[in-house]
């Protein structure tokens, strides 16, 4: 393939823009507060599977930032969450004013947003779930995007355990009884026991496990030594373990990683307790508690049983070019 001097400039000009993204975002990172998400030490671990970088408008009052993660699948780039990222932030720094009117704010988030978006690279797939607080999705759809609305559920008012307990269903608050009853909650500094029932949950289904083990170790490695995370395992008397959870936080919110049972033991209710076991956790210490999902209607209902309030976040997607969208609608694999 014959490359000329002009495309060498523009490939070497944009590996440069993504370097110095990449390094504004490390500095944002300390003297923002970004969203963990956002973090690029998490970034370089969780995007190991492709390239990550950062999409940023930085003006004298007005700071703004995304990130897209790219892999290359059959000759097509896709643009999506990297793993063990449920959400992605696009963080908006407005400038400091007393009594901003909705019109101003809106407007700069139309410029800020169209600015983001062109930063994105080439693609021809592009799927992100946005946190729930991004709720402006206007520039997107002008440039071609869809929407689609999913739902996640969060643990508020993290002050009151006992509040917390009644405001769960009563069959979420029989099971918690039952697992008491049957396990005992342990906190452990290794992920390998809450990785076998995390793989389990999706063998039993015949589904492939979505997350490699070294990839939660190297994340789990950079968190423990930020001290944002609990690992939780539910075990009996026999050494068994009936369920395990993963907590991560930040300034913002605590969030569920991931989660598992055991399958030979699920009616336990143990994952149940874990759950109520992060909640006694966070009171007092987290302004919320993110359960991350689902829009699967069996593990809806059971965060829901938990008291969780359901809060709508965005799904944004586009296939391009035009024919391969069409072809793929003809086949019935998009939505």
């Amino acid at each position: 393939m014959f490359i000329t001097a002009a495309g060498l400039l523009l490939f070497s000009h944009l590996r440069m823009l993504s370097s110095d993204s990449k390094s504004l975002l490390t500095q944002w990172a300390a003297w923002y507060d970004l969203p963990l998400y956002m973090q690029p030490d998490w970034l370089d671990i969780v995007c190991a599977g492709g390239e990550w970088g950062a999409c940023l408008v930085d003006e004298q009052d007005i700071k703004a930032a995304t990130v897209w993660y790219r892999t290359t699948k059959l000759g097509f780039n896709h643009i999506s969450n990297p793993p063990l990222t449920a959400f992605l932030p696009l963080w908006i720094k407005y400038p400091e004013a007393d009594n901003m009117k909705d019109n101003r704010k809106i407007a700069i988030e139309y410029r800020v947003i169209e600015t983001l978006i062109r930063q994105f690279p080439a693609f021809s797939f592009f799927k992100q779930n946005y946190l729930f607080q991004f709720d402006n999705w206007l520039p997107f759809y002008w440039r071609g995007f869809r929407q689609t609305t999913k739902y996640t559920y969060i643990i508020e008012d993290l002050g009151d355990s006992e509040a917390l307990f009644r405001r769960m269903e009563q069959s979420a608050r029989t099971d918690i009884r039952k697992a008491q009853a049957l396990v005992t909650v342990k906190k452990v500094e290794t992920v390998e026991p809450l990785y076998t029932v995390y793989q389990d949950s999706f063998q039993r289904q015949g589904l492939n496990t979505p997350l490699d083990l070294s990839m939660l170790r190297n994340a789990d490695h950079l968190l423990a030594r930020k001290q944002q995370r609990c690992i939780y395992i539910a075990e009996d008397s026999a050494g068994v373990v009936h369920a395990g959870l993963y907590v991560a936080w930040d300034g913002h919110a605590a969030r569920c990683l991931l989660s598992g049972t055991n399958t030979g033991v699920r009616a336990s209710g143990a994952l149940y307790l874990l759950f109520w076991q992060a909640m006694q956790d966070g009171c007092g210490k987290w302004p919320y508690l993110d359960l991350e999902g689902s829009m699967h209607e069996p593990i809806e209902r059971m965060l829901r049983s938990l008291g969780g309030v359901r809060k709508p976040y965005m799904c944004i997607t586009k296939v391009q070019p035009s024919w391969l969208e069409a072809i793929l609608m003809i086949l019935g694999r998009y939505r």
